[in-house]
């Protein structure tokens, strides 16, 4: 048998040797770096980051043997490219420190979608699209340029290598070992971010804290943390000056215990409603118990405070005491009605005279035949149809009396009377009787365009009746100097939207453009004995009826009053 022969192998030359040699030493010298650099950031503290990749970045230029380290951020739209730490070898100047993505648009592309720039030689390796990046790296004197974008959550960070001195061929081992570098100094840039986040977050949340407790405790209104069960948590001193109680009388008690029975009802249907997630806040006016037994008037504002699961956790409550404001409200409601009253009064007085004779007419009427009926009597004649006939008559007529005094006390009584559906139409026609007497005397005629299907209101039929009693009254002067043919007076109703409308036009002088709205102020009159009164508070009434009253000079003659007031609905 014969041996089989052997293979020769070429000796390797020395040449061969030493470089195997320098590419297991460079590897070994990489490595080791790599395990320093991530040492290095492992241990460093957040405040130290920011140097430690300035001091860094030195080092891997140092071993890489290239002039300039530098590490960027892209802003999250492109905008943008920002240096945020670099190195630059002694004789070379400092990168910018923005590019902006207008100036390299093809470099910005690269870097959004994750492409490295690999560069050994320039400007042979640029893309001929890339005319700016050629331009701006032959500027700066590179020969070799080398860009790894990475991305790291919501970031793309940047690590660029820049020599100026020689050429390098940039391997794909390289590559993967600097990707490695920049994952490290991203990580590092991450990690002091969201540190920083924290420690802000952590002092704002302490300064929160402090500034709620202060404002908790020294707060002018009354607070209190209320549990959902309704027990006081923790109140404030102004909220034990407002009901009464010491602080540990109400941390012992709820709020149900001392709200008022007639508004717990609506204040526990709002607290259920934010329990279950329908309302985080919530407003109303209540009345609590003072420890004393009298009434407090608040407005109770309220938040929901939940947990980061979304737990109620409990409530802060605001306490505003409106107590004193609504004594002073009330005191004002009393004027009011007082004014309104009196401003009837003086009005009912200026048709006195109409007013007798429209008393006077069935009081004749009734003496007549109250007589005519004592004559049958005493001529003792038997004629029961003429005694029936004068009865009867005389019950009409004390009807008609009787209606004329309602009409006239129903204006002159003074109380609070609770708001009702009216219908606006019969208003004016009872109101058109008030003053038919007064019209015939002043020889005025009136006439009314009433709208078929008005829709009714709500309000107060008194109030109401003063206003147009007001507008006719006032009508009636307007046209009193005017020769007979133009002393007319129309008032009319009509439906707009939500709204009625009632008109009193006249066909008198009309009023000044400037006193258009002047005429409406307290006290401001162009009568040479008015008071001012009569029109500011028909317009106050028709404001507290959610309506408004103003005033128009008709396009011929005369003035036009116009009173708009919210349906019923």
């Amino acid at each position: 048998m014969h041996a089989a022969p052997r293979r020769r192998v070429s000796p390797l030359s020395a040449a061969d040797a030493v470089q195997g040699f320098r590419g297991l030493s460079y590897r070994f010298r990489l490595e080791s770096f790599l395990l320093q650099l991530s040492t290095a950031f492992l241990k460093a503290p957040i405040d130290d980051l920011e140097r430690s990749v300035e001091v860094w970045l030195r080092r891997l230029a140092q071993f890489m043997g290239i002039d300039r380290c530098s590490f960027w951020e892209v802003a999250a739209n492109g905008s943008r490219i920002t240096c945020q730490s670099y190195y630059s070898a002694p004789g070379m100047g400092p990168p910018e420190s923005e590019l902006l993505r207008h100036r390299f648009p093809w470099l910005t592309r690269q870097y959004r979608r994750g492409v490295p720039i690999v560069w050994s030689r320039v400007p042979e390796q640029i893309p001929a699209c890339a005319t700016p990046e050629r331009e701006h790296a032959l500027q700066i004197g590179a020969k070799s340029v080398l860009s790894i974008p990475l991305s790291s959550g919501s970031s793309i960070w940047v690590l660029a290598l820049v020599s100026t001195r020689r050429y390098c061929a940039w391997t794909d081992a390289t590559v993967q070992r600097m990707t490695l570098v920049g994952e490290i100094f991203a990580s590092a840039m991450l990690r002091q971010r969201a540190e920083i986040s924290l420690r802000l977050s952590q002092w704002q949340l302490r300064e929160g804290e402090e500034r709620f407790r202060g404002a908790f405790d020294h707060a002018a209104i009354g607070m209190a943390l209320v549990s959902p069960e309704g027990h006081w948590l923790k109140v404030n001193r102004a909220l034990t000056l407002i009901l009464g109680y010491s602080e540990e009388e109400l941390l012992e008690t709820t709020f149900q215990a001392i709200s008022h029975p007639e508004d717990l009802s609506q204040n526990l249907d709002y607290l259920r409603r934010a329990l279950a997630g329908e309302l985080d806040h919530y407003e109303l006016e209540k009345r609590y118990i003072h420890k004393d037994g009298h009434t407090i008037f608040a407005l109770l504002s309220v938040s929901l405070v939940k947990d980061a699961w979304g737990r109620p956790l409990y409530f802060v409550s605001q306490i505003h005491d409106l107590s004193e404001r609504t004594r002073t409200q009330l005191e004002i409601d009393q004027l009011r009605l007082e004014l309104t009253h009196s401003s009837r009064v003086a009005l009912m007085g200026q048709l006195t005279g109409s007013l007798a004779h429209e008393l006077l007419q069935p009081v004749t009427a009734m003496s007549a035949n109250a007589e005519a009926a004592l004559s049958f009597l005493a001529a003792g004649e038997s004629d029961s149809a003429g005694m029936l006939a004068c009865l009867n008559d005389i019950v009409e007529s004390c009807g008609r009396a009787a209606q004329v005094i309602q009409r006239v006390n129903s204006l002159l009584r003074k109380e609070r009377r609770a708001r009702r559906r009216i219908d606006l139409n019969q208003l004016v026609r009872e109101v058109a009787r008030v003053v038919h007497s007064d019209l015939m005397t002043r020889r005025v005629r009136l006439t009314l365009q009433l709208h078929a299907h008005l829709p009714e209101i709500m309000g107060d039929a008194v109030e109401l009746q003063q206003v147009i009693l007001n507008l006719l009254v006032n009508g009636a002067e307007a046209v009193s100097h005017a020769s007979c043919k133009n002393r007319d007076l129309l008032i009319s109703t009509l439906t707009r939207e939500q709204e009625v409308e009632l008109c009193v036009r006249d066909r008198g002088t009309g009023a000044d453009p400037a006193d258009l709205e002047r005429m409406f102020e307290p006290f401001f009159s162009t009568k040479p004995n008015g008071m001012g009164l009569g029109l500011p508070i028909c317009s106050e009434i028709a404001r507290a009826h959610g309506g408004r009253l103003w005033a128009e000079n008709n396009p011929d003659a005369g003035l036009t009053v116009h009173v708009s007031l919210p349906t019923a609905g």
